[in-house]
């Protein structure tokens, strides 16, 4: 049962991320798309006799919940490789005014809706009404570096004046996202007494695990790539065991593993040890089997037809959009930008991407956010990094040459 899943949904992620691509669109719309196709949404709703490819219960299940996760996990790796350091501080000016507005916009929004109207986006009793609307802020907040930076590439506006200043406010808003999202989730599954309230606690744990790695190691832990990644054969070993070690040392502090992975990512892409070739080997070993599979599970885990309400739906959607097209917006305005580039940064910075479902899929299991509102966070991330391609070529191409 467990490699028919696994071949079924290889399989299925590959044939839906080749027909997305066709379609210029997202790989990962494909992936999660064959997964919906895949789960109870559609075979388990039309053909409930075939085989179930994600138990509910048993040994099976727990084989998929852990490969899922260690997919994640690296997943999260190779998001934090895609960091531009050199670009980020090169660009950092107009970048860091463009996202704090990203971030502190919609974070905004976000959470004043959900502490004023939890019953609006679907909380449940026993769930902490400060935990529920910080997590909507911060989902509200995060933006998806590695989805962005393909669109960007693929539309050929990857080194221009606004992809150069969208990458590196997104790599701002990725790192400050997952710092946020840690404590949330660290302050939702772990009650240390003390005399330091714990959502504090976690904040200053994880500012301390940040500044420490990104500043004082990172220069050691270069050195020390110059001499383990002296072959390309050691590349992917070595990056795995800093990824897998700073996952462990993050979720024994109390923040989530997921942020370990990111931030073992951006040091192992900044080393200056990785060459093209090498990078290219990393990312492909991840995006060939374990990505693939990761996202096509997303749709065998909620019944997006049973669970989609089309209000909470198109209710996200808008305040997405409004929070982070109009945050950042005005923030690239006001650093100088004409309000045709300045949309087209408000617009790439809407894309949540994969970043996006990973976050909902995470508040999901940790029972902070309900089924329905998981199901309309995946459709929102979806809808906004399908429609940057089309908006930027608007605000950039068409209303130039009109």
């Amino acid at each position: 049962m467990i490699f028919v899943g696994l071949g079924v949904l290889l399989g299925g992620a590959r044939v839906g991320g080749e027909l997305a691509r066709k379609l210029d669109q997202p790989f990962v719309l494909g992936e999660i798309l064959a997964g919906v196709f895949l789960g109870p949404t559609l075979m388990g709703t039309f053909f409930p006799q075939i085989v179930k490819f994600y138990p509910t219960t048993g040994p099976t299940k727990n084989f998929f919940e852990g490969f899922t996760y260690l997919a994640v996990t690296l997943f999260l790796m190779v998001a934090g490789m895609e960091m531009n350091l050199p670009s980020v501080i090169k660009k950092k000016q107009a970048a860091l005014f463009v996202s704090l507005s990203g971030i502190i916009v919609p974070f905004a929004i976000g959470y004043t809706l959900a502490w004023h109207y939890p019953v609006l986006l679907g909380i449940e009793q026993g769930i902490n009404p400060n935990t529920f609307a910080l997590f909507f802020g911060t989902a509200l907040a995060i933006s998806a570096l590695p989805v962005i930076a393909k669109i960007l590439m693929d539309i050929g506006l990857y080194k221009s004046e606004v992809g150069s200043v969208i990458m590196a406010a997104a790599v701002f808003d990725d790192l400050a996202g997952w710092i946020l999202f840690s404590c949330v989730v660290g302050a939702n599954t772990i009650r240390p007494s003390g005399a330091i309230s714990f959502p504090l606690l976690t904040l200053l744990y994880t500012l301390l695990f940040a500044i420490t790695t990104m500043i004082i190691l990172r220069p050691v832990l270069r050195k020390l790539f110059t001499i383990l990644l002296a072959s390309k054969e050691r590349t992917i070993g070595v990056g795995l065991v800093f990824t897998f070690l700073f996952a462990a040392i993050t979720q024994w502090i109390g923040i989530h593993s997921l942020f370990g992975a990111f931030i073992a990512g951006i040091i192992l892409g900044d080393s200056g040890q990785l060459t093209d070739e090498t990078r290219q080997s990393f990312k492909n070993f991840i995006s060939s089997f374990f990505t693939p599979v990761f996202f096509a599970s997303i749709g065998l885990r909620a019944n997006f037809a049973t669970h989609f309400d089309l209000i909470l739906v198109i209710l996200i959607i808008s305040v997405a959009c409004i929070g982070k097209i109009f945050g950042c917006g005005i923030a690239a305005r006001f650093a100088g930008m004409t309000w045709n580039k300045a949309l087209s940064v408000g617009v790439g910075m809407n894309a949540r991407g994969a970043m996006e479902i990973v976050l909902g899929l995470i508040a999901f299991q940790n029972g902070i956010i309900t089924e329905k509102l998981f199901v309309a966070l995946v459709i929102m991330a979806m809808i906004t990094s399908v429609m940057v391609s089309p908006l930027m070529k608007y605000f950039l191409i068409q209303r130039r040459k009109a």
